[in-house]
């Protein structure tokens, strides 16, 4: 038997078998909503009510608006230019960054970008007029063939308002998204950090109770008699039983009971020599809410992803620090995605729009810088590190890099194009000072060996001749 020849390579087809977003497989526009919808007033309740969730959130979204960095090209004109139009924008671009950066907390983000060509002062040129974040409790998508086509944004009066998809940054945390759907809306930490926040809400409840019943103390009351006595009022006259017209009598163990409820209001008990009263102690100690409400709060904050020894840094020593730090770039690493995310949406629907408007069709639009701040620690760190390079001889002291790292790390304005230029010169000064101090040192070397050769009888080597 002879088996049929099967080639080893795939061979290449223009088919698509699969579709990106199952639910816009179709031909015809569907409209998708978030599945998770009328969850976000639980959530947004969670991050205004709660301090941890809180915290937690806008530390994300402010290491997220340091780490997008500041828009460059290496073309100066066109970097001056969108720099511009993120300055002057109606929106701050702090707060635009911001909003987009919700989505690590609610899965996605959607912003509508508007251009104009009538503003003041820039008449017939189009500019960035703002980026509006929407509501999104509020949006849906529409698309088809796998694909997303528009955004739909509904108003308080539930109207209706189509955007092009082109012109909406859409920003989804799918770190950990499985498929379909959640491609569009990510998952949001606020999912996850949800059901310890009611933990925690219904702990603080019972904490309230625990603290108001362990605010009196708890009696435990004895009595050797089974003996009825006699009710006296305040005056230490008789309490009639209103049926009988007789004094009233009662067990000596209720009367005792009774006396130990009025106590929260009269803290004086009198009792006979055959019963005794003792304090109970309270069921949980300090110590089991304490533990309780840390691994509640341990779990929101890995909810978050925050590593919890980042509010924690230096309680305890040296080494909580550094180990807080290693925990600051772990931080860093979970909100990468994001960034990446946003500074690619920046780029491809609002500095490509403008660029081509404006300058026409170019290869390169730039990009933003990933900048991360560094702590006080890393930066001495780097400054005698260099220090050291210098004083070793790794390094010249004359070095424009050397010297604009230094600058910039110590907070020191950049130098200027004419102390560049003097320090670049001294730099060539330097090297050919340093170039003929080892010709000459060559040369007394070779001197001295010619020497001792002829002192010990020997013939002086014979000069190459050059044409």
């Amino acid at each position: 038997m002879i088996e049929p020849f099967e080639p080893g390579l795939l061979i290449p087809s223009n088919s698509k078998l699969s579709s990106s977003i199952t639910a816009l497989t179709g031909k015809y526009i569907a409209e998708i909503f978030n599945p998770k919808r009328r969850q976000f007033n639980e959530w947004i309740k969670m991050l205004e009510k709660d301090a941890v969730a809180n915290k937690c959130s806008s530390l994300k979204n402010l290491r997220a608006q340091i780490s997008v960095g500041e828009y460059t090209h290496e073309n100066k004109e066109y970097q001056k230019f969108i720099r511009s139009n993120f300055e002057n924008m109606s929106t701050s671009f702090k707060e635009v960054i911001a909003e987009l950066a919700s989505s690590m907390s609610f899965g996605s983000s959607f912003s509508e970008v508007v251009f104009a060509n009538n503003l003041p002062g820039f008449r017939n040129k189009w500019r960035l007029k703002g980026i509006y974040p929407l509501d999104i409790r509020r949006v849906s998508v529409r698309g088809h063939y796998g694909k997303l086509k528009d955004v739909v944004f509904r108003n308080q009066y539930n109207n209706r308002c189509i955007m092009d998809y082109k012109k909406v940054l859409h920003v989804k945390n799918i770190s950990t998204v499985p498929f379909d759907q959640n491609l569009i809306w990510g998952i949001g930490d606020c999912e996850q950090a949800i059901n310890f926040y009611k933990l925690r809400q219904l702990c603080f409840t019972e904490l309230a109770v625990a603290m108001k019943n362990n605010a009196s103390a708890k009696w435990w009351a004895k009595t050797n008699t089974t003996q009825k006595t006699q009710i006296t009022d305040r005056n230490e006259k008789p309490v009639l039983d209103p049926a009988t017209g007789k004094p009233m009598l009662m067990s000596k163990q209720k009367a005792v009971y009774l006396m130990l409820k009025q106590l929260e209001d009269n803290d004086i008990l009198v009792t006979d020599n055959d019963t005794s009263i003792q304090v109970l102690q309270s069921k949980t100690l300090e110590s089991f809410w304490q533990y309780s409400l840390q691994i509640i709060e341990e779990n929101m904050m890995l909810s978050f992803g925050i590593p919890r020894q980042i509010f924690r840094e230096g309680t305890s020593g040296v080494g909580d620090v550094g180990l807080s730090q290693n925990h600051k770039a772990v931080l860093d690493a979970t909100i990468e995605s994001i960034v990446i995310s946003i500074r690619k949406e920046m780029i491809d629907k609002v500095v490509k729009p403008l660029l081509v408007y404006n300058f026409g069709e170019t290869e390169n639009f730039g990009q933003f810088d990933y900048s991360v701040q560094q702590s006080g620690e890393a930066v001495n760190a780097k400054v005698s590190t260099i220090l050291s390079a210098i004083a070793s001889g790794v390094f010249s002291a004359d070095d424009v890099t050397i010297q604009e790292v230094l600058r910039k790390d110590l907070g020191l304005p950049p130098l200027s194009d004419g102390d560049k230029k003097d320090a670049q010169e001294q730099q060539r000064i330097q090297e050919w000072l340093k170039y003929y101090s080892n010709q000459a040192t060559i040369a007394q070397a070779k001197g001295q060996v010619e020497q001792s050769n002829m002192q010990m009888g020997e013939a002086p080597p014979i000069a190459p001749s050059y044409p």
